[in-house]
């Protein structure tokens, strides 16, 4: 995974997106050293089990389990997905 600082992202955003996209990489924005955010391609489509395992380790063996008892719930449920939620910000 690539990884650059806030200044190097903010230098090369537009070849970025397109390497998230294109490429489908990962690219690690840090700032003091610290992770800060990550520019993945939406296209990706993660599903939370997926970014429940980039953190893995970091949660109890009780959170974890009540993670995936609600996640197996909501996949069981009626409810609509997130891609099927209108984006309030964009126009009508």
């Amino acid at each position: 995974m690539k990884s650059l600082t806030i200044a190097e992202a903010a230098r090369e955003l537009p070849k970025l997106i397109n390497a998230a996209r294109e490429a489908d990489e990962e690219i690690e924005i840090v700032d003091g050293g610290e992770v800060v955010a990550t520019l993945v391609s939406a296209a990706k489509g993660r599903t939370a089990l997926e970014i429940f395992a980039d953190i893995e380790g970091t949660l109890d063996e009780e959170t974890g389990a009540e993670l995936q008892r609600l996640h197996d719930e909501m996949r069981r449920s009626s409810w609509g997905r997130l891609s099927e939620l209108r984006n309030p910000w964009a126009g009508s």
